[in-house]
């Protein structure tokens, strides 16, 4: 079981190398995905190389702040472990070149109403910020149609291939469709998916149920529904999910806190 519920931020780029920002859309509606595209550029005179890792998780490189400069909050980050031993491709960086990488401002902050906000590479020498905007959520039917799509591309990610579902084509990928599938409906944080990721906690064929969770509105609702599993069999996923969550690390006496929460369940 994970002890260790906090991760640290991504480490700056090598001295000579510079970033910037980049949107296709820089209009949006809540719940879609905010694909950005990070490219670093290399000013100096030696090759460089940009790690690129592909865990399964959500990663913390942008810091999104609203029209009034307040830093808009990161629940995920509540739930993410510090430590990494996921595969990573190398991308080098020579001289004078660049290497553009594709990241989530989703996977940053939890956008809860429209209006105009500001990405920042976080510790990153990124110059210019970039500027979005942010429309209102669609209507509960489309909102119900697209949880529906969704659910079904993770169950068949060959649907991408059908008309009906080329909207979706720029996120699920051909050979890792049911994981971007997943991580497209955690990103719509609708309270209404709780059973659904309730369901998909310890499931090791299911991505992102961790970060859904914490992601959720409600988080009295979440921590419910978490005892309600815990109260029928522990499980190690569902207790380390639940800990990050009951007790948050900046909490005074945290670690404490959460130690006797294990102990109480794992004496069980």
């Amino acid at each position: 079981m994970l002890s260790l519920c906090a991760r640290p931020e991504e480490p700056p780029p090598a001295p000579g190398v510079t970033v910037e920002l980049r949107a296709g859309p820089a209009e949006f509606a809540l719940g879609d995905p905010i694909l950005l595209d990070v490219v670093y550029r290399n000013d100096g005179t030696e090759t460089r190389e940009i790690a690129e890792p592909h865990m399964l998780r959500f990663y913390r490189c942008f810091e999104v702040r609203d029209a009034t400069g307040a830093e808009v909050p990161n629940p995920y980050a509540a739930v993410e472990s510090p430590a990494y031993d996921g595969p990573v491709t190398r991308n080098k960086l020579p001289p004078g070149g660049t290497v553009m990488l594709r990241k989530y401002v989703n996977e940053c902050a939890a956008l809860e109403k429209p209006g105009e906000y500001v990405v920042l590479s976080r510790g990153f020498r990124c110059p210019k910020p970039l500027k979005i905007k942010i429309g209102p959520a669609p209507d509960e039917r489309t909102r119900a149609v697209t949880a529906a799509e969704l659910k079904a591309l993770w169950q068949a990610p060959r649907l991408r291939e059908r008309e009906e579902y080329a909207r979706y084509r720029p996120y699920v990928t051909e050979h890792n469709g049911a994981t971007d599938a997943l991580r497209l409906l955690a990103f719509r944080r609708e309270q209404e998916l709780l059973p659904f990721w309730i369901e998909r906690l310890g499931d090791r064929r299911s991505a992102f149920a961790r970060e859904a969770l914490a992601g959720l509105p409600d988080r009295a609702a979440v921590l419910k529904a978490l005892e309600g599993r815990l109260d029928r069999a522990v499980d190690g996923d569902v207790l380390s999910v639940y800990v990050c969550l009951a007790v948050p690390g900046s909490d005074r006496d945290a670690a404490a806190r959460r130690k006797e929460i294990r102990e109480r369940y794992e004496g069980k």
